[in-house]
This record gives C-alpha cells, structure tokens and sequence, in this order.
C-alpha cells in the first residue's frame, strides 16, 4: 500500500497483556518523521495520520490498539480516521479532566471506542466522572508509592467494569509483587525484552529441536535427521501435521517422516524448527510473545536484507536467522555462547548474535532500538547501514503483520 498520501512516521509498539500472560493489545508509539525533519511541532492531522499509518500496517483486524493522545488531537475530528472497535484512547495526564473532556469522551465511546485513563498514581475525586465512562485504567508502577497500591487499587475497584492495567513492570519481581492485587493487564519492558532467568532447566523438547537445528547446520544426511525425528513422536506430530496442512498446498497425505523431510526441504525446515522452538513443549503463557518478537525480528532483518543485497550479497536466510535466533538465550535459559556453539553458526551470524557487529549485528541493533522507541538511535543505525528510515519503516509494517499472521497460526 503507498504511504505517499500520509506522512512518513517512526513507529514501535509494546504489548499489552493478560493476567496468563497473553498478548490481548498493542500500545502504538510513533513519531511523525516529517515534523521532526521541520523541527516543528506535530499538528493533530500529523499525529493522526502517523498512527493511523502504523495502524493500517500493523497486523491482523483482530488486533486492539491503545493510542495516547494529548488536548488537541482529542479534540480534532482526526481520531475518527482510526479502527472503532479496535482503538482505545489514552488519555495523557496533562489533559484536563473537564467538562468538555468529559463531553468527548462520550462522543467517542458512542462511535466505538474505548478510552482509557493513563498515568494514574493516586486516587482523586476529580477522576470519578471519567471513570464512570472509561473502560481502563493505566497504573504507573514506577510512579506509584507500592505502599499505596493497595488502596489504589481497592478505590479503583468500586467500578467493577473497570479494566486496571500496571505498566513499567520491568522484571520478574514486579510482575511478582502486582500478581498479588489482581490486576487485568501487564505492560512492560519485562514482557517486551524476555530476560534469562537464572536457574531456569532448559526444555527438553525445545533441545531436542535445538539438536535438529544443529544437524541441519552440519549438513547431514537426511537419514541421521529421520532418526532424530523417529527418536522424538512429539516433534514427528508436528511436522506431520504442517507437511499436511492446506497451507502447505500438499494435496496427497503425507504419512512418512522420509517423504516429509524430502517435501519441506532444507531451508523450509530450519525456518520451521527455529518457529518451533518457542511453541513446542511449552505451557506457559511466555512462549506466543517471545515467538511473535522473534518472527518479527526475523522477517524484519530479512527484508532488510532483500534491500541491500545488490550491495553487500547478505543472504537472507542468514538474516532471518540471527533475528530468530536473538532471542534464544531468553528462551532456553542458557548463555548465548553455548548456544551459538551448538549450532556450528559462520562466523557473520555468531559476531552478530555474540556481540552485534559486523552488517547483521548493526541490523540487529536497529531492531532492538525500534522496539525499545529509540528512534534517534534507529535513525543513526540507519544511516550507518545505508538505509532510509522509510525502507525500514515499510520492511517494519511487514514484519508485523508477517508476525501477526505466524501468531495466529502457531
């Protein structure tokens, strides 16, 4: 789809999640490109269309979004240009809670919005005819005094239809501490960038497809892969069951690991085996996150890489990987070292994964500082690599939406 009708924009998002730990939301960050070349500040239109932009790009319809808006967009006619029945408004704090707020918040909840109220902190009256109309409000952890939190919370709870979400949760002893006051949605840096937890077992089942991944970098044969496959029922299921999937346009069953390893191929079954590695095995609610994120990286540096190969001849294959592959110490537990080890990796993709460097490493850094809304520092890596941001931006929509889709399916 052209972006020539709306204003080049830098965009990140951050997920909202469930109490399982679900992905349930998307919080939209942006910045107009275009205002910030002008120094100017953004104007309603530039900000709504830098949103909506991100929107139209960002994934499946089944998505919800929260947005932040200040005075001035919310009370243009240019929120109305974003999905109703997908889009939450945020109210930022430095809006005043007065009677024309009050007024269109209304209007917005009576076309199919939601609205929510953001930054809370500590109770005050002055909330009370907000809260009567909004459906969720945002508790800032860092901000708030943890002593007050349960009072916070128990105020907030005399609106029994109310959502109550706790953001800036950055660690596994944040999520632990607000577990306790029942909360409905999570959102942090924690989720957002999955850290290694220390002592954690490493799965077998998600060895067992490291093994695989291993094989295949060592070019075995197809007999020693069969083998592995054979020793493993759960992982012949799984490729059983994609071999003979619809979407793999098979229209006669495939009933023999041989036959499947033959279809799928080398380089469709590292793809597969790296996918499988977040879901397989797993029972809790980490792995759709991590496996999202990490899709999405994949694709992300892929297209990068399509971009720039009549330049420097960066095998795609090899850029999806290290965006695949970045986040694997958070998802088996174990240093990136031993894993880069394991996988006999050439000598690009394991400076890239090691310690960003080299092409590949500074495209994965770009990735990082995106999800991170670094945009200055994208811009700069961007520049660095040759890149316009608006390459990366239309490579970022499609690695979304790539991501949205693999989601879904997985």
């Amino acid at each position: 789809m052209s972006h020539t009708s709306l204003c080049n924009y830098a965009f990140a998002y951050q997920p909202i999640l469930s109490k399982g730990q679900n992905r349930v939301a998307v919080e939209l960050m942006y910045q107009s490109t275009d205002m910030i070349a002008a120094g100017a500040v953004e104007p309603a239109e530039a900000t709504a269309n830098a949103i909506l932009n991100a929107i139209l790009h960002a994934g499946s319809e089944r998505t919800r979004y929260f947005v932040d808006v200040g005075k001035e967009l919310l009370m243009s006619d240019m929120l109305t240009l974003l999905p109703r029945g997908q889009t939450t408004i945020e109210l930022r704090k430095s809006i005043p809670l007065n009677e024309a707020t009050i007024e269109c918040c209304h209007k917005l909840k009576a076309k199919g919005y939601q609205i929510a109220l953001d930054d809370v902190v500590m109770f005050s009256d002055g909330y009370v005819p907000l809260l009567d109309i909004a459906d969720v409000v945002k508790i800032d952890l860092s901000l708030t005094e943890r002593n007050g939190l349960p009072l916070l919370v128990a105020q907030l709870r005399k609106w029994p239809d109310l959502k109550l979400l706790i953001k800036k949760v950055e660690s596994a002893e944040d999520f632990d501490f607000c577990q306790q006051f029942g909360f409905d949605l999570f959102q942090g840096y924690y989720f957002a960038k999955p850290t290694i937890i220390i002592g954690r077992r490493p799965d077998p089942a998600k060895m067992d497809v490291l093994q695989l991944l291993g094989q295949i970098n060592n070019d075995v044969d197809d007999s020693v892969l069969e083998l592995t496959f054979k020793r493993n029922p759960g992982l012949s299921y799984h490729l059983l069951r994609l071999i003979n999937t619809v979407a793999f346009g098979q229209r006669a069953k495939v009933d023999s690991i041989q036959q499947a390893l033959m279809l799928l191929g080398r380089r469709q079954l590292n793809r597969w085996l790296q996918m499988l590695m977040f879901t397989h095995g797993s029972d809790t609610g980490l792995s759709s996150p991590l496996l999202e994120l990490a899709v999405r990286r994949g694709k992300l540096l892929e297209l990068i890489a399509i971009h720039k190969s009549h330049q420097h001849g960066v095998l795609h294959d090899q850029s999806y990987m290290v965006g695949m592959l970045s986040l694997m110490d958070a998802l088996l537990g174990m240093p990136m070292a031993e894993i880069v080890d394991s996988l006999n990796l050439g000598r690009e993709i394991r400076a890239a994964l090691l310690s960003r460097e080299g092409l590949l490493g500074e495209m994965l850094k770009l990735c990082e500082k995106l999800e991170a809304a670094d945009f200055d520092a994208a811009n700069e890596i961007a520049t660095q690599i040759n890149v316009s941001i608006g390459t990366i931006m239309e490579a970022q929509d499609e690695a979304i939406a790539w991501a949205s889709r693999i989601g879904d399916e997985a």
